[in-house]
């Protein structure tokens, strides 16, 4: 369950940040040492991805994933498409954790550079009005 709220968060961080261009995370590779590990389970496709994110994201988020051959073998490529009508996004159910807080109903993440975190007070505010003013402009 862990490895599932990590790719939640990462999920969601990805949707909230505000950044021009296009938003990747790419699948083959360790959090930390960034050493290729191998090609992406196979498992791993889009109708499973958009599965597990229509459980635990509110509303929904939209995402293409495949999986490519780069220098060092397969990876798994997943790009976030970010609709800022639908802003925030936020966990939809609770996600257990072990050592770490579970993920419930509301939390919201955005990236810190490298860095999946809880937005600052003005960060959520930038991000409601932008989604306020999405949804109004579409009105």
């Amino acid at each position: 369950m862990d490895q599932k709220a990590e790719f939640v968060k990462d999920i969601l961080s990805l949707g909230n940040t505000k950044a021009s261009g296009r938003r990747w995370l790419i699948v083959g590779f360790h959090d930390t040492t960034h050493q290729y590990f191998g090609p992406p389970d196979g498992k791993i496709t889009q109708n499973r991805i958009e599965q597990v994110l229509a459980r635990y994201i509110e509303p929904s988020v939209e995402v293409k994933y495949e999986t490519v051959e780069c220098r060092v073998g397969y990876v798994g490529k997943l790009e976030v498409i970010r609709d800022p009508k639908k802003l925030p996004y936020c966990v939809k159910e609770q996600m257990k954790r072990e050592r770490k807080p579970p993920l419930v109903p509301g939390d919201l993440f955005v990236r810190h550079g490298s860095q999946v975190e809880k937005p600052t007070d003005a960060e959520l505010q930038a991000l409601q009005e932008e989604g306020d003013a999405a949804r109004s402009a579409s009105s």
